[in-house]
């Protein structure tokens, strides 16, 4: 049990992490006023986030990129 986050079980939920990893890339991407601030929150959480989740996150990154460039060739 880590006593460190136990306050706040929601640090430790994947769906919730899986919002706010999205949320903070969509304010880096979008948000020039705040694009330094959340590019600090989001590189912090990344690396604490663990193994298994930031490979998840590669994965998720790709396949939107893909995506994108799908939508482009249609376009």
């Amino acid at each position: 049990v880590n006593y460190v986050l136990s306050p706040f079980p929601g640090m430790q939920s994947k769906r919730i992490g899986h919002f706010f990893f999205w949320y903070l890339r969509s304010e880096v991407a979008g948000c020039p006023f705040f694009r330094q601030r959340m590019a600090v929150i989001l590189e912090a959480y990344m690396l604490g986030c663990g193994e298994a989740m930031l490979t998840e996150f590669q994965l998720q990154v790709q396949v939107v990129n893909c995506l994108h460039d799908v939508a482009l060739t249609v376009k």
